[in-house]
Formats: C-alpha cells, sequence, structure tokens
C-alpha cells in the first residue's frame, strides 16, 4: 500500500514485536512507507492480542515518537486518531 499511496492519503502501520521495539517500528516505517507506525510490546501481562489493554510506541514519519503506558484499547483507538490528525 505504501508503493501506491497518494500524496492526500495517510497510512498507518501496527506491528508487534517482543524485543527492539523502537527499532523494529521504525525500520518497518520506513520500509513499508507509513505515515505512523504503531509498535506494541507482546509477551508482557497486560499486553498483546488477548488482552484488554495494550502499550505502544508510536513513531511518525516527522521523527516524533510517543510512548504510551497501559491503556484500553479503546483508548489506545482514540490516541491514534488524534496522532494522525497531527499529521
Amino acid at each position: 500500500m505504501g508503493e501506491t499511496k497518494q500524496p492526500r492519503q495517510r497510512l498507518i502501520g501496527f506491528c508487534a514485536e517482543t524485543d527492539h521495539l523502537v527499532e523494529h517500528a521504525a525500520a518497518k516505517r520506513q520500509r513499508k512507507n507509513c505515515d505512523l507506525m504503531v509498535a506494541n510490546p507482546i509477551g508482557r501481562d497486560g499486553t498483546g492480542f488477548a488482552a484488554a489493554t495494550n502499550e505502544a510506541v508510536v513513531l511518525d514519519a516527522a521523527g516524533r515518537q510517543e510512548t504510551w503506558p497501559s491503556l484500553a484499547k479503546t483508548e489506545m483507538a482514540w490516541k491514534i486518531w488524534d496522532s494522525l490528525n497531527r499529521l
């Protein structure tokens, strides 16, 4: 999708990582041509696919990085929306 992205489109990527979270997320954001990459640590209690909460590191194309603590996944969705609107 990143190869055919139009100038007015925004692309959000997601990755779940067990280690080197920021490094892997930054490489994937660049490789996939994403405007925003949301990286979730997995393998911790209260995070990941089966949990109601999650943590994230969010990287954008301008080089900004935010670390979000454990949040309800619905709250995280709103934070992603807010981040997208800042691009």
